[in-house]
């Protein structure tokens, strides 16, 4: 049996060429797999992040227009809270995280049918914030709401 002898350059090209071939296939099967940011925020609930904050909404005010009307919604971003608010009642409001418990995109309105959706993964919510379809498997923290006069208070 006749045995090969590798020169240094060709022991250098076939290093290298190993090196590369191996860094190659980590790159591709690391973009095939989910990222890490998503699969540690599932368990994390990115909406639970939050601290407690008080804020007040002026229901005259222009940008709560929507809320004049029993099923209106609003989103309130403020001090790092994102809600939907919403009105159920003719004197009643509710208000949940506006932020998808799977991956921490900020999900829609609610339609017309009540659901709300989540553009990023397609998980669905009912407008008390219950999930009704992954992947998300918990549901949006709701906010106390508390009505006095025309304000709004809540607390997330």
């Amino acid at each position: 049996m006749a045995e090969s002898i590798l020169s240094r350059r060709a022991f250098a090209l076939r290093s290298a060429q190993v090196v590369l071939s191996g860094s190659l296939l980590t790159l591709v099967l690391e973009s095939c797999a989910e990222s890490p940011t998503a699969a540690s925020t599932e368990g994390e609930d990115p909406a639970a992040k939050v601290a407690v904050t008080t804020l007040t909404l002026d229901l005259n005010a222009k940008e709560n227009a929507a809320l004049k009307k029993v099923g209106g919604a609003v989103k309130v971003n403020k001090n790092g809270v994102k809600l939907i608010v919403m009105r159920s009642t003719a004197t009643a409001y509710t208000a949940i995280s506006s932020t998808c418990t799977h991956n921490g995109c900020e999900v829609k309105l609610p339609d017309a049918k009540g659901v709300i959706s989540c553009p990023c993964h397609g998980s669905k919510f009912d407008v008390t914030g219950k999930v009704t379809k992954g992947p998300a498997k918990k549901n949006l923290p709701p906010a106390k709401t508390a009505l006095k006069g025309t304000t709004l208070t809540l607390t997330a």
